[in-house]
């Protein structure tokens, strides 16, 4: 990348840098830019092919910029104006820079320009800030990309012959927008039926099925040659389009216990409450690794001879400290209790402990480092709240509030002095409320609250800000229901209630054990997950999302363990350890510990990162166990054409596809070498050389608009197909045929000749396939070929094959000149 300056000058100037030129009015703001993406000091677009072979092919333009403000107030970028020949628009933008900032912008995906291929030799970037009416302007050269690869595009990465007749690859123009995966797309494979329509499931199968969709195991290959510089594998396949898996990643079987609790502690360390037969409960330590393959258990508090508990809750106030609230089975008296945790986790001691009157039922939640609130059911039956906190001198209480009879009670923090209680009312009614603690005042303000429909069971946990999830055991029915809670407004006095949903399939659930835990990290998609006891007693462990992320729209059901049974259990805790790994902890129906942890499906699933020139290229959501990682693994070479996995749905994928998207690496790392390269990916620094996205254009391939296209192929004269000679695919629907180093051989003379052929041949035979007669020609043609599809029948010459060689039988051509391939 180049970076392009710009400083106030007396008069007018100009000031050219390589490949640009700046044009510098006295008023033009003091600020520097750099833009991306560019290639040999020129920026570059993506070329797409033509709809038609009737169409021009045409470009897109994306850019971003990298704005810094070099003066002593802030600007505002108000408009971007792009001009070259044919092409003139102004994109409105508001965006602030303060003094001394550096600020990003970029298109935004309905901004993206569509360009002449070829484009005009130089684009000029107008930019306008508020206060300066002579806009910024910036000179470039112009250039469609050409990744440096062998042919100068990339081979498709499929083979014709991996589908059948009337099917074809596409993204549908679903190409991903501005961001980490610009110009990335989600290659799936569609079939024309006979009236002309499209569908991507097999004929007679179900679009609910992965089976039946027809990408599912198509094999997809390398795109050139390259080096392997990652693999991720080991996921499980989303057991259906539509819906993600929760993926069990490792499991702990402990002790004989009677109830477990399970907070986080850090990204890679929880800590677990055990109750043990004998009424005494202990805390315990564990260290989680590798994504959550590798579970140790640490160090483990010492029993209080003599004290057995009958109910228990506790909390992380830091990765060191955890807060405990107990019932205390003699007496009921409930106690608060501090344990401390040394660094390395072996260590565990109790260091205060407070006792108060008798409880029936308690719950506990963090509201700061040092804050807590609890909630329990009091001996009379009523909801009593407080708040406390830790300090040097030990354990104080703060405040304290009153509700009204209440049975199921759970606390949920929303901030460091907000809290709600939900809880099961007198009438039977899931009940909120919100609390407010203001530092001084013994008494807690009830902010509102809400009630909402007749539960048996109910547990929440935070959402988005100062939203939070119930998570309820519905009464009459005992069916699994969330609903999501928020505060309208800072002076708001009563709760809002979201949304709701019962699972797509009403989830029947035992009312007794039922937990739920918050998703706030980054994947955006799940922001809830609960375990419950179905009524035949097996775990279950569910994902919930909304969206958009910061609406009250409904939830939507998103994920659910179907691959892995844990078996039937009595007692059920989970907490998230990050974003979208969570660890669950359960007494089983024999009555022993079991701790496990749980990775919802996001990502790319099963992945390879390949070194393509000099570019890091990304192929994602790979069948389950379809990458070998004897052939294809970090270090390992790849030649164009090679299978590296098979098309799946493991990851963030909603059903059968491949996705990729191709990441430019900085010149200064490329020029070191492949083996440099793959040092710095091995030692998680390869993203600090990663300049931006580039496009993906291919060749060897011919296409048309998938909404154009009949059946027939290129047998058919109403089918108008071009010729991807360097084009890509970035928001046009175009059906793929590739071609890639294939041959046809028909010794018999009544066939029509085939269509969908990977490469020119060397003239078109009278009938029959492409070559006739003679192995030796189908084998000889230039450029060399690694798969032959032999039509049935007796052949005059056999010969001896020096290389690998894919042979295939075909059998016939349909009608309309389509080859059908025997398996």
């Amino acid at each position: 990348m180049k970076a392009i300056s710009h400083f106030i000058l007396s008069g007018t100037a100009a000031l050219a840098l390589t490949g640009f030129t700046i044009r510098l009015p006295a008023a033009v703001p003091p600020v520097t830019v750099t833009v991306e993406p560019q290639e040999s000091n020129q920026m570059i677009y993506a070329p797409v092919g033509a709809l038609t072979a009737d169409d021009p092919a045409t470009g897109r333009l994306w850019f971003s910029l990298k704005i810094r403000n070099h003066g002593g107030s802030s600007l505002t970028l108000t408009t971007i104006r792009v001009t070259l020949t044919g092409v003139d628009v102004s994109i409105p933008k508001n965006v602030e820079i303060t003094a001394g900032a550096n600020v990003g912008t970029s298109l935004a995906a309905d901004e993206i320009i569509t360009v002449p291929h070829p484009a005009a030799p130089t684009l000029t970037l107008r930019l306008y800030f508020s206060g300066n009416p002579t806009p910024m302007t910036l000179l470039s050269p112009l250039a469609p990309y050409t990744p440096q690869v062998a042919g100068g595009a990339y081979l498709y990465p499929a083979d014709e012959g991996d589908i059948g007749p009337e099917q074809y690859f596409t993204d549908l123009g679903n190409a991903h927008g501005p961001g980490t995966q610009m110009w990335g797309s989600d290659w799936s494979v569609y079939r024309i039926t006979a009236d002309g329509g499209r569908t991507s499931v097999r004929e007679g199968g179900s679009a609910d099925t992965n089976e039946d969709r027809l990408g599912w195991g198509v094999p997809m290959r390398a795109m050139a040659d390259g080096l392997v510089l990652r693999t991720s594998t080991g996921w499980i396949d989303n057991h259906k389009p539509g819906e993600r898996a929760f993926q069990l990643m490792a499991e702990y079987d402990g002790e004989a216990i009677s109830d477990v609790k399970v907070k986080t502690l850090s990204t890679t360390r929880a800590a677990s409450l055990q109750r043990l037969p004998s009424g005494q409960v202990q805390l315990s330590v564990w260290n989680i690794t590798n994504v959550g393959r590798q579970i140790t258990r640490l160090g483990s508090s010492p029993l209080v001879p003599g004290e057995t508990v009958s109910d228990m809750a506790i909390d992380a106030l830091t990765s060191t400290r955890v807060v405990g609230l107990l019932r205390l089975s003699g007496n009921n008296n409930s106690r608060v209790v501090v344990w401390d945790i040394l660094d390395d986790g072996l260590t565990v001691t109790q260091r205060w402990a407070v006792t108060s009157a008798g409880v029936r039922e308690v719950s506990l939640a963090k509201l700061s480092s040092s804050r807590f609130a609890t909630g329990v059911r009091t001996e009379t039956g009523d909801l009593q709240v407080g708040v406390w906190e830790v300090d040097g001198t030990g354990l104080h209480s703060r405040a304290t509030g009153s509700g009204g009879v209440a049975t199921s009670i759970c606390t949920t923090m929303l901030s460091g002095t907000r809290f709600a209680s939900s809880l099961r009312s007198d009438s039977g009614a899931l009940k909120v409320i919100v609390w407010d603690y203001v530092n001084g005042s013994s008494q807690l303000g009830r902010r509102g609250e809400a009630t909402a429909e007749n539960i048996s069971r109910v547990a929440a946990a935070k959402n988005d800000g100062g939203k939070w999830v119930t998570a309820m055991c519905t009464s009459p029915g005992g069916v699994l229901k969330l609903a999501r809670w928020f505060i309208a407004s800072e002076t708001a006095m009563s709760m809002t209630l979201g949304a709701e949903l019962v699972t797509t399939t009403p989830l029947s659930i035992q009312h007794t054990a039922l937990a739920i835990a918050p998703a706030t990290g980054n994947a955006g998609t799940i922001h809830a997950a609960t375990v419950s006891v179905l009524d035949n007693g097996d775990f279950k462990i569910n994902g919930w999302g909304n969206d958009p992320k910061n609406s009250p729209n409904a939830y939507e059901y998103s994920a659910q363990n179907v691959q892995h049974a844990v078996g039937a259990v009595t007692h059920v805790s989970l907490d998230e350890l990050w974003d979208i790994e969570f660890v669950a902890a359960v007494r089983t129906a024999g009555g022993t510990l079991k701790f496990m942890t749980w990775h919802w499906a996001d990502g790319g699933g099963n992945n390879v990162a390949v070194l393509h020139g000099d570019c890091r290229v990304w192929y994602y959501h790979f069948q389950a166990d379809s990458v070998d990682t004897n052939v294809i693994y970090p270090g390992a070479t790849l030649a164009a054409g090679q299978v590296i996995g098979r098309m799946g749905n493991s990851g963030s994928s909603s059903g059968p596809h491949t996705h990729i998207h191709a990441e430019r690496i900085h010149p200064d790392v490329i020029a070191l070498g492949a083996q440099e390269v793959l040092a710095r990916q091995m030692a998680g620094t390869l993203d600090n050389d990663n300049i931006g996205t580039r496009p993906v254009p291919f060749r060897s391939a011919r296409a048309m608009h998938i909404y154009l296209t009949q059946p027939g192929g290129e047998g058919n004269p109403a089918n108008a197909f071009s010729t991807l000679n360097g084009h890509g695919m970035y928001d046009a629907s175009l059906a793929i045929r590739p071609r890639l180093n294939t041959r046809y051989l028909d010794r018999l003379a009544t066939g029509q000749n085939p269509t969908g052929r990977k490469e020119v041949v060397p003239g078109t035979p009278n009938t029959g396939g492409p070559f006739r007669g003679t192995v030796a020609q189908a084998m000889g043609a230039s450029p060399s070929g690694s798969r032959l599809y032999i039509r049935g029948g007796n052949y005059d010459e056999t010969i001896l094959l020096n290389k690998p060689m894919l042979m295939r039988r075909y059998d016939y051509y349909d009608t309309a000149g389509s080859v059908l391939i025997g398996r």
